[in-house]
């Protein structure tokens, strides 16, 4: 009989799986592409949790799912960013466009 716990134990992360599936399309990306494809997978590790709780089938769309929120993430801070920095260069008698 099977011990179900250590096979729980050993059984490759969704996440992993997915990562691994694309290591030839990362193989294929120019130097600085590949490190920034590196980077964003990274990112991805952050919202492990909500992929290995979806449906096996929707794992790539997860994967996809959880760099698009990463970057929206950064993309939203240096937004607030840019704001802050308006808002201060307005008081200042300073424009920036």
């Amino acid at each position: 009989m099977p011990n179900l716990i250590q096979e729980e134990l050993f059984k490759p992360s969704k996440l992993k799986q997915e990562i691994d599936s694309w290591i030839p399309f990362l193989k294929l990306l120019a130097s600085e592409d590949r490190q920034l494809f590196k980077d964003m997978i990274e990112k991805a590790w952050n919202y492990s949790d909500s992929i290995e709780t979806c449906q096996a089938e929707r794992t790539t769309e997860a994967f996809l799912l959880s760099l698009l929120v990463s970057e929206q993430r950064t993309i939203n801070s240096l937004s607030s960013q840019i704001q802050i920095m308006r808002e201060q260069n307005a008081d200042a008698g300073q424009r920036i466009d």
